[in-house]
């Protein structure tokens, strides 16, 4: 019993932090395709839930020691303007399904705590409620998605 609550807890963690890799973690240590998809789905919600309500700590104190900086004197490094990463985030931004696609793309392609900060950032106005009702559809969506991928991966290398 113990070990299964080492296992789920393990992936759950996983999943709260670096969500697209936690399936292939859940069925190595053989989890079943539904306790895998409960306990991403879980892990992801609660993940995002501590990173979208404690982004606004996290970019004031980004923000108090850039001004911290320029007040000693220090030399500042000036960040390049338009990366790839910032024309990305910003085409989708802009576009009107962005911040659906921005929901979608933060399990799969975005650690959870980067696409969190960058929705509360960028989304921080909307109802809290509707962000997080979308993003628990979204993230169950993609633990379904990901875990069945990884699931078929999974078993060609161990067939």
């Amino acid at each position: 019993m113990i070990e299964l609550i080492l296992k789920v807890g393990g992936v759950a963690l996983l999943a709260s932090v670096k969500f697209m890799f936690a399936p292939i973690t859940g069925l190595e240590a053989n989890l079943s395709f539904l306790e895998v998809v409960v306990t991403c789905w879980i892990g992801g919600t609660v993940g995002f839930t501590v990173f979208f309500t404690s982004a606004d700590f996290f970019m004031s104190k980004a923000k108090q020691k850039r001004l911290a900086a320029m007040e000693n004197d220090q030399q500042v490094k000036v960040k390049k303007k338009f990366t790839r990463l910032n024309k990305l985030v910003v085409r989708i931004k802009m576009s009107k399904s962005g911040y659906i696609s921005l929901m979608l793309l933060t399990p799969s392609l975005i650690s959870i705590p980067l696409g969190s900060i960058l929705i509360a950032k960028f989304y921080g106005s909307r109802k809290k409620v509707q962000t997080f009702s979308l993003f628990i559809a979204c993230c169950g969506l993609m633990a379904i998605v990901i875990t069945a991928i990884s699931l078929g991966m999974y078993n060609m290398v161990h067939a």
